[in-house]
C-alpha cells in the first residue's frame, strides 16, 4: 500500500506508518492478556481439583492407640530382606536379582537409584 502510493502527503504516511507500529504492540499486549488469563484460569481449576478430592483417612486411628497402649505394637524393629527378587512389571526383567540385607533397629539408611 505504502509502496504503491507515489503522490501520498508524507504526513499521512508518518501517520500510517506509526498506526502500524501501534497495533504490533496492540497485538502483544492481548496475546499476553490472553496467555494471563489462561494460566490463572489453569490455576483455578486446579484449585477445583483439588477441593473436589476425598478426604484422606486420619493421621492416627482409635485402633492405633489400642495398639500402644496394649503394647502389642513392637517398640523396636529390623527389616530383613533374604534373596529379594523384584521387577516393574510382570513381563519384564527382574532388576533386583538376589538382593539380601538386614537393617537393624534405629539404623539409617539410603536407597539411591531409580
Amino acid at each position: 500500500m505504502i509502496l504503491l502510493a507515489i503522490d501520498m502527503d508524507p504526513g499521512l504516511l508518518g501517520l500510517t506508518c506509526s498506526y502500524v507500529l501501534s497495533v504490533c504492540d496492540y497485538v502483544q499486549w492481548a496475546m499476553r492478556q490472553m496467555l494471563m488469563h489462561n494460566m490463572q484460569m489453569a490455576s483455578t481449576a486446579r484449585i477445583q481439583t483439588y477441593t473436589q478430592l476425598e478426604q484422606e483417612a486420619a493421621l492416627s486411628l482409635p485402633s492405633d492407640k489400642e495398639l500402644v497402649q496394649k503394647q502389642s505394637w513392637p517398640a523396636k524393629g529390623e527389616v530383613i530382606f533374604h534373596n529379594v527378587h523384584m521387577k516393574y512389571r510382570k513381563n519384564m526383567d527382574h532388576v533386583l536379582k538376589g538382593l539380601t540385607f538386614s537393617v537393624k533397629a534405629g539404623e539409617k539408611i539410603g536407597c539411591v537409584g531409580r
